[in-house]
């Protein structure tokens, strides 16, 4: 998955596209970063309680942490998201129409 999201956003920064486009290519490369993260936190957090035995007090303790952390990486990540504008580029060769800074 981090290859994934690399790669798009490499094409998206040296890509010339539109404002329109720049902006949902940008939620989309966004999310992808948020859910690797979180797929590698559950990963860690599964390696952990099986280190531990799966003792059923350390799958509380993880559980708890984890929502305390992911919940508010969501909510963090959603008003980045709605708070970006992609806007025109004023200084570059190609056509003002299809260049968009992010």
């Amino acid at each position: 998955m981090p290859f994934i999201d690399t790669f798009l956003s490499l094409k998206l920064k040296l890509s010339v596209i539109s404002p329109e486009t720049c902006e949902s290519q940008y939620k989309v490369v966004t999310w992808l970063i948020v859910s690797g993260i979180i797929l590698s936190e559950v990963i860690l957090l599964l390696r952990t309680y099986a280190i531990w035995e799966r003792r059923r007090s350390i799958l509380v303790i993880l559980c708890i942490s984890s929502i305390i952390t992911f919940i508010p990486a969501v909510i963090v990540t959603e008003l980045e998201i709605r708070s970006i504008q992609c806007r025109l580029s004023s200084y570059s060769s190609a056509p003002p129409n299809f260049e968009a800074l992010c």
